[in-house]
This record gives structure tokens, C-alpha cells and sequence, in this order.
């Protein structure tokens, strides 16, 4: 039997679009100023003056894949906050222009650092239950080749000690063996409900996070697992954070 590792690769070729005035960039500089600093920091690595006193840690935003890669979930971070952890929605205190000019802002603050001023995430989709699970496979007609089952949180939790246990810790709540040595962002807290029960954290954007890993964050690509392996690893995740799962 054959098998084809995918190694999916981050192709560098979007150039930055913020562009703000020096009026509006000006603006957003007291903004985030006023409302941001004491937890982002003024480097905007997260390690404002109360930074240590919140868990988990505020942003880090000085890795520039993270800001191009994931720029479209800044908004509803800042209008409605972000559940499961200290940062408030700023809707009843910055108008919706403010909060569009806040992420043009970060952006062209962070991205002029960057040592390449250009970056694209790959794309791809979570495959459906009953597809092939054929990724790892060079010959896509190979006999051995199975269909995608739904998630078993069984296996889930044996791929999870075999492959994330280090990190994500035994727990699953990110304080694993190498979380600290990782430094800022650390771990996901995978046991953390606020978070992981929001509409927009779906399965497919775990699987894309475990496939692909997470841009500017210590989360590795994970594209050596088969689908399936994935699918188990997120059903796990899932049934760990269910109400009656104390």
C-alpha cells in the first residue's frame, strides 16, 4: 500500500489592502489607545499592563499570517467579544466605522513589520461523511481505501493523547508539558464551552485548524492524519464539552 503525505503549503501572494488616511489611521491610534492597549499592549503582542491577570492571554497580533489570514473575524470579535474569555463586545461603545477602521489599523501596523508584505492561507473544505478518505493516498483507487464514518469521541481521545496530549495537556485545557516553552499564543483550552459552543466555531473550521494548523500560531499542520483521524479528533472535542461530561 502507497501513501501520499500532503504537505499543504501557505502560498505567499495577497498584498496588504488597509489603506486609511492619516486622519482616520490618527483616530484609530487614540482608539486603540484608549480601549485596547492595557490588554494587547502597545506593541500589540498581548502583553499589556493587565495581561497576565486574564486567561486566556489577549491576542498576540504581531504575527502578521495570523492578522491576513484571519482579518474577517476581527469585526465580530470586536463588535460582539469574544465568548469564553475577557475580551468585551465594544458594539454599544464604538460605532461600526470605528470598529472597520480598528482592523484596517492593526493591520497596517502590524503587516509594515512584516518581513513579507504579502501572505495567503490555503483553502480547502471538510469533507462529508461518506467520501473516500483517500487524502494520504497516491493511488485513489486503492483497495484499502475506506468511507468516511461520523466522528467516534473513542478513537478521537486515543488520536488526542497520541498527537496533542504535549500541547493541549491531558486535561485537553492547553496546559500540557510544552505549553509554556510555546510562549504567546499558548494552547487552545479545548475544554472551554463559552468558546467552543459559539455558532461560528463549526466543525469545519476545526477541522481546517487541525488540518492546516493555525497561521502565526505554534498550532503545527496536522495534514499527516487522515480524514478520518480528524473527524474522531473533533467528535472528541465535541462530546468533551457537553453539559453532562463532568
Amino acid at each position: 500500500m502507497k501513501y501520499l503525505l500532503c504537505v499543504l503549503t501557505l502560498t505567499v501572494s495577497l498584498n496588504s489592502v488597509a489603506n486609511l488616511s492619516q486622519q482616520e489611521f490618527d483616530q484609530s491610534q487614540a482608539i486603540y489607545n484608549t480601549y485596547c492597549l492595557s490588554c494587547h499592549g502597545e506593541d500589540m503582542d498581548g502583553n499589556g499592563d493587565v495581561a497576565e491577570l486574564l486567561e486566556p492571554y489577549p491576542r498576540n497580533f504581531t504575527k502578521y499570517q495570523f492578522v491576513i489570514a484571519y482579518k474577517d473575524r476581527f469585526k465580530n470579535s470586536l463588535l460582539n467579544g469574544v465568548a469564553g474569555s475577557a475580551m468585551p463586545p465594544w458594539k454599544g461603545v464604538l460605532s461600526t466605522n470605528e470598529i472597520e477602521q480598528l482592523v484596517e489599523f492593526i493591520e497596517m501596523k502590524i503587516v509594515e513589520k512584516a518581513p513579507v508584505q504579502a501572505y495567503s492561507r490555503i483553502e480547502t473544505t471538510m469533507p462529508s461523511i461518506g467520501d473516500p478518505d483517500d487524502r494520504l493516498f497516491l493511488n485513489k483507487t486503492d483497495k484499502e481505501i475506506k468511507s468516511l464514518v461520523a466522528g467516534n469521541p473513542i478513537d478521537g481521545y486515543a488520536a488526542f493523547n497520541k498527537y496533542c496530549v504535549s500541547c493541549h495537556g491531558r486535561l485537553a485545557n492547553g496546559k500540557g508539558p510544552n505549553a509554556k516553552a510555546l510562549g504567546h499564543a499558548i494552547p487552545r483550552n479545548l475544554i472551554n464551552r463559552h468558546f467552543l459552543n459559539q455558532a461560528h466555531i463549526t466543525d469545519e473550521r476545526l477541522y481546517k485548524s487541525i488540518l492546516l494548523g493555525v497561521a502565526g500560531g505554534p498550532m503545527p499542520a496536522h495534514d499527516h492524519l487522515s480524514d478520518q483521524t480528524i473527524l474522531n479528533l473533533i467528535s472528541f472535542i465535541r462530546d468533551n464539552i457537553k453539559e453532562d461530561s463532568e
